[in-house]
């Protein structure tokens, strides 16, 4: 408004111009903390912070990210992507990213026994287990993690049956992916079987004179052998008859313990 006390009328205006310059404005762009167990990703659930922002301008798209999918201690960083919806295509700002601290812990994988461990008793309570014997849950799809698979493991006794109890220490994982779990160390279930040992006893053809004391009745393994101090107990038995002839030998009281089975022969008594 010229005040002139003629609205004006005693001027004739000319306006001029003059350069000036707008600076950007800093925009921030923060990463927020963020901790979570392993799950093969570098996502992070984190909130990214922004500063800076002037009028009604505002950032979509922002993510945030860890700088690694593997466990451990991780630097949060801010995903590029997102859009400044400032009507100048960002252009009225400087924008600078910030970075946070977080941590991917590793993440928990079950270890455990299948199928049948099986032997022939041999007075131990060695198992031995194969690759086969062992399950692994809980790996991430696309990671390279197994098991090292220890072969000696341990039933509960050393009697045989079946159902018996097979357990086993040593686990540990291997694999490029391995440093991103853990594993139980120790693994046990009732998948043992330990099969009776196969022996054949054979009496031994005997005989005497009329009228003479029998001779003690006799035996030999004929195959298999016992083990760990096992021993055979108890007497073979004859038929009874004191006159010339044949008379058979039979088994009687003779037996090995519930580990053994036993295959008799018998003999003849002349």
């Amino acid at each position: 408004v010229v005040n002139d006390r003629n609205s004006g009328g005693n001027y004739m205006v000319t306006p001029q111009t003059a350069s000036g310059v707008i600076n950007t404005a800093t925009l921030t762009l923060a990463a927020a903390a963020d901790t979570k167990t392993y799950d093969a990703t570098a996502g992070s659930a984190g909130t990214v912070s922004v500063s800076g922002l002037q009028g009604s301008g505002t950032v979509t798209g922002l993510t945030q990210s860890f700088d690694s999918k593997n466990a451990g201690l991780r630097t949060l960083i801010v995903n590029g992507g997102y859009v400044v919806n400032d009507g100048d295509s960002g252009g009225n700002y400087a924008v600078t990213t910030q970075t946070a601290s977080g941590s991917i812990a590793k993440a928990a994988l079950t270890a455990g026994l299948t199928g049948v461990v099986e032997k022939v008793y041999d007075a131990t309570a060695d198992a031995g287990l194969t690759a086969a014997n062992y399950t692994l849950s809980g790996v991430m799809r696309g990671d390279d993690v197994a098991l090292n698979a220890p072969s000696a493991g341990v039933y509960a006794g050393k009697d045989a049956g079946s159902g018996r109890s097979v357990s086993v220490g040593g686990i540990a994982l291997t694999g490029v992916d391995a440093g991103n779990y853990t594993v139980n160390a120790s693994a046990s279930a009732d998948i043992g079987v330990i099969d009776q040992r196969p022996i054949t006893v054979a009496a031994d053809d005997l005989g005497k004179i009329v009228g003479a004391a029998d001779p003690a009745l006799t035996w030999k393994l004929a195959s298999g052998d016992l083990v760990g101090g096992d021993a055979v107990t108890g007497g073979l038995t004859r038929a009874s008859g004191e006159t010339p002839g044949d008379y058979a030998i039979t088994q009687g009281s003779l037996a090995a313990s519930s580990n053994y089975k036993v295959t008799f022969t018998g003999a003849t008594f002349t």
